[in-house]
């Protein structure tokens, strides 16, 4: 009798350490799946911060501070020679104007706005070219697609207005302005752009 309880409660300890040994290793492989998908999710997302850095270097255009100051310097100075010129040529003939009755009146107000426009649009074409060869060719082949746009506006105002060939087709000149805004929109991205992809050297 004794002898049966005690083969049984070593059966009963046996089954149970057995058993304690299957929960534990099914508790062991549970936790180390958890880890495992844990730790694949962090070296995925590694891999995506180190892919993004290495895109965004492959961009970067590694330069000395003073270049950067230098270019900066030049993209602000022919940016206020743009500003200047797009207001030049928008007064040219203004949505809202006031015409003065008098022909001769007129004849001088039209033709000094004309040199008004005429010496901003030399001013950034000097510009243009005085720093062509320290800013990328992108943005001048762009600045220069938007000189010729102004320039073709100046032309039309002198054909349309001062020499009175042609009257002004108001849909062409809509559209003229259209062009120089979106010219415009254009040539500030690729500065942005530009500008963000420098990457100062440190001494």
């Amino acid at each position: 009798m004794i002898e049966s309880v005690l083969t049984s409660g070593v059966i009963i300890i046996g089954l149970s350490s057995w058993l304690g040994k299957v929960w534990a290793n099914r508790i062991l492989e549970k936790d180390k799946l958890k880890y495992t998908s844990e730790i694949e999710w962090i070296k995925s997302k590694y891999i995506q911060e180190l892919e993004k850095y290495k895109v965004q270097t492959e961009k970067s255009v590694f330069v000395h501070k003073l270049q950067y100051e230098k270019e900066f310097g030049i993209y602000i100075e022919i940016w206020e020679a743009v500003f200047d010129l797009n207001i030049k040529t928008q007064q040219l003939r203004p949505i809202l104007d006031y015409v003065s009755p008098n022909p001769e009146e007129r004849k001088i107000e039209n033709q000094k706005r004309h040199e008004a426009y005429g010496v901003s649009y030399n001013h950034f074409s000097i510009l243009i070219n005085k720093f062509s060869p320290f800013y990328p060719e992108e943005i001048y082949d762009a600045l220069i697609n938007l000189r010729n746009t102004f320039s073709k506006e100046g032309i039309s105002f002198r054909i349309c207005v001062i020499e009175d060939v042609v009257p002004t087709d108001y849909k062409k000149l809509e559209a003229s302005l259209k062009k120089i805004k979106e010219q415009i929109e254009e040539i500030s991205k690729k500065i942005r752009n530009r500008t963000e992809e420098m990457r100062v050297l440190k001494d």
